[in-house]
């Protein structure tokens, strides 16, 4: 039974894989977000690729940033050594893509395509939709 279950779950996971490829357009917003970290561009991040509110992720405490200036209030905590070396590491060609988004690292940050309404209707844009801050890190914060 142990290896009906493994053997289900590796091919779910394989299967993820096909059905969600990992797209030109994915790889070319990673790009932007690599850029962004290692540069400590809080102003692209909060204003142009997060939507408010936002729940910023600290091992198992969550910070509900509410704007634009409560992103930046917090960025210290995002922008730290660790996550820069995390995405640094990340290549496009090794994302990771679900019905939930794609992946960078371990889940460190995860982004979609999501609709937003305007004007003249829906349109699909990249979003940053997680950021979850490294176990190790948070607990350094909580202290």
């Amino acid at each position: 039974m142990v290896f009906l279950i493994v053997s289900f779950l590796a091919l779910q996971s394989e299967a993820d894989l096909h059905y969600y490829p990992i797209t030109v357009s994915d790889k070319a917003f990673f790009e932007k977000i690599k850029k962004a970290v290692l540069a400590d561009d809080d102003e692209w991040f909060s204003g142009v690729v997060v939507s408010y509110p936002f729940v910023l992720r600290l091992g198992k405490a969550e910070i509900k940033l509410k704007n634009k200036a409560d992103f930046k209030e917090h960025a210290a905590l995002i922008f730290t050594t660790q996550l820069k070396s995390i995405v640094q590491k990340q290549s496009a060609d090794s994302l990771f893509k679900n019905w939930q988004g794609i992946m960078i690292g371990n889940g460190e940050i995860w982004f979609s395509e999501v609709g937003e309404k305007t004007g003249n209707g829906n349109v699909w844009v990249y979003r940053i939709i997680g950021i979850n801050l490294p176990k190790e890190q948070s607990k350094k914060i909580e202290k």
